[in-house]
């Protein structure tokens, strides 16, 4: 069925399955502002600009195409009249650019009939930026004009898109053709947002929400699995993180010349059940936001394992490593400000859409801003501190002095509780974990809910521990494997160091390599800054610690890779999250780990 449009103006197939198209855009995308490459009738190649609502019909969206189109030449001798040739706008770009025409095409998705395009018109529009173009070529007579034959093909870019995508993508658009001009219930043209894209291709891969969660199968948190860990193997150990003297850059070099700090299962158990009780006995109610001010190394762990424990629910605010290594394009996800030398008045905007109920500070992070001390003293409903957490050599850990109590560490009134569990009961649908995603404006985007009082990203505890079941069958990975703690506190890559990183959306990988070896009852190695960010020191780490599994960035694989010289025969696994891998990428890596599987 055609729109309905005067017959004289008729749409031709190409506008109609370009406006197809569009929406399909908009629907993967979620923009309303729809930028498209076009052919024109004068090989020119044509931006068209459409605003694609949920609101809208399919009829809206093709008479929108048909009249952004037309209104811009009406006749071909328009066209060749008042076009400005390609070519020309490339050249002039590039003088204000200081590149090279072609060197930066505008285009990434083009759309063209290819009847319309010449070469000349390929090379100009395409680099190795363009991400996907779409040929429309009819195949019919003029006898059947009305009913014509299409024949589309799609060029992409293969380090974004699979074949297998690809034929998702088509079939996407076939469906929406043969199903955007029908009702709904009441009779009223479908609307965009209602347009089905599933297609039989589809059902093979998306989850059955109908199927059985088995929640009635559900073993815990994942503190609840760990504190079985310590029970059954209390001298296991669990952690072995850098000493202090290296990370102050002492005469004993980087970490990979180190034995470590070495804690057992029972030592962090035991320390996180002291947390846990001073969150409590502070006040702190089940899912209340606890601020961890943050640092790479053993008390973050227990911080974590502490809050969980607790009933509460973590953030973290750390430190910006990440943020200096993370490619273009992707944005930042963040468990609050990722930099404790971020402005004050940017940690205020984070802390005031967190609204915490309490607040933890490692000793190793630093000090907070006194203006964001003070925002927190008198905008914020904080019940309880720990003011300055460490874990001692021996597993002794102190808490701080309390700025407005003379009684001595904030922990020992409740070293004694650190044999006894904290009886609070949390399910499977309790929030454990809190972020947001700042994207490339940098500001902190939440997700409101009428229901809940706490805005952002929630992370509910059954998906702190779905996965590894089937993550240590599927990969081989067990209590015999080391793993690896590389990323920084702001970027996401922490997440993934402290969670399993099996789902689509990075946002929701919270916390693998910290919580997969607790699960596991493996260990758990922590680096110091220098080995991470010297080129080839970590390639040196990873092997005198003979570590098994690691997680990635991209970002964070070229700097293993750099300037790396130590072969890492050792490490079977590398999970890559967050960004594009290239072939390169893999390539360089299995050259230093030639027996791990990406």
């Amino acid at each position: 069925m055609v729109p309905s449009v005067p017959a004289c103006d008729r749409p031709s197939p190409y506008i109609i399955v370009l406006a197809a198209f569009a929406i399909l855009l908009h629907r993967h995308t979620g923009e309303e502002d729809v930028v498209v490459g076009t052919s024109s009738i004068s090989g020119n190649p044509l931006v068209l600009r459409l605003r694609v609502t949920a609101e809208d019909t399919f009829q809206d969206v093709v008479r929108a195409v048909y009249k952004v189109r037309r209104a811009k030449f009406a006749t071909e001798a328009e066209a060749r009249e008042d076009e400005i040739p390609f070519s020309q706008i490339l050249c002039l770009l590039s003088q204000q650019t200081g590149t090279k025409p072609y060197e930066d095409i505008p285009f990434r998705v083009r759309f063209f009939n290819r009847t319309d395009t010449t070469e000349d018109t390929l090379r100009q529009s395409s680099n190795a930026a363009t991400d996907l173009t779409v040929f429309i070529d009819s195949t019919s007579t003029t006898a059947r004009r009305l009913v014509p034959g299409l024949e589309v093909r799609v060029v992409y870019n293969q380090v974004l898109f699979t074949a297998q995508r690809i034929r998702h993508l088509l079939d996407q658009l076939l469906l929406l053709l043969r199903t955007a001009c029908g009702t709904d219930a009441t009779g009223s043209p479908l609307k965009v947002a209602a347009i089905s894209l599933l297609t039989p291709r589809c059902r093979l891969v998306v989850p059955d929400p109908t199927a059985d969660l088995h929640w009635d199968g559900w073993e815990g948190g994942i503190h609840d699995v760990f504190a079985r860990n310590a029970k059954k193997y209390p001298s296991r150990v669990c952690v072995v993180d850098t000493p202090d003297v290296q990370r102050n850059g002492a005469a004993n070099g980087t970490g990979s010349g180190c034995r470590g700090r070495i804690f057992t299962y029972k030592q962090i158990n035991e320390a996180s059940n002291v947390v846990a009780h001073r969150l409590l006995e502070g006040g702190l109610q089940r899912e209340d936001v606890v601020m961890i001010y943050a640092h790479r190394g053993i008390e973050l762990v227990v911080a974590i394992m502490g809050v969980l424990r607790s009933g509460g629910t973590f953030s973290v605010i750390g430190e910006w490593f990440y943020e200096r290594l993370r490619l273009r394009g992707w944005p930042t996800i963040v468990f609050l400000p990722p930099d404790p030398a971020y402005p004050p008045a940017r940690q205020q905007i984070y802390l005031s859409v967190a609204r915490p109920r309490a607040l933890i500070v490692i000793e190793r992070a630093g000090t907070i801003d006194p203006s964001v001390q003070k925002y927190i003293q008198n905008e914020l409903d904080v019940v309880t501190q720990i003011p300055s957490l460490r874990l001692a050599d021996d597993g002794a850990l102190y808490g701080g002095i309390s700025p407005d109590s003379a009684a001595g560490d904030v922990l020992d009134c409740v070293k004694h509780l650190q044999d006894q569990e904290p009886e609070v009961v949390i399910g499977p649908d309790s929030i454990g974990t809190l972020s947001f995603t700042s994207g490339s404006t940098g500001v902190p985007k939440d997700n409101p809910s009428a229901n809940l009082a706490t805005k952002g990203v929630r992370g509910r505890h059954y998906s702190l521990t779905h996965f590894y079941p089937w993550l240590s069958c599927e990969f081989g990975l067990s209590e015999e494997d080391r793993f690896s703690m590389l990323s920084g506190i702001a970027h996401d890559p922490i997440q993934r160091d402290t969670c399993c990183g099996i789902l689509s959306n990075p946002k929701d990988l919270c916390f693998a390599s910290v919580f997969t070896p607790l699960f596991l009852g493996a260990q758990l190695h922590i680096p110091t800054s220098e080995d991470i960010g010297v080129a080839g020191a970590l390639a040196a780490w990873i092997a005198a610690r003979s570590l098994t599994v690691t997680h990635l960035t991209p970002a964070m694989g070229q700097l293993l890779s750099a300037n790396a010289s130590t072969q890492l025969p050792s490490l079977r696994t590398a999970f890559f999250v967050g960004d594009i891998l290239t072939r390169r990428d893999c390539s360089r890596l299995q050259a230093l780990a030639p027996n791990c599987t990406i």
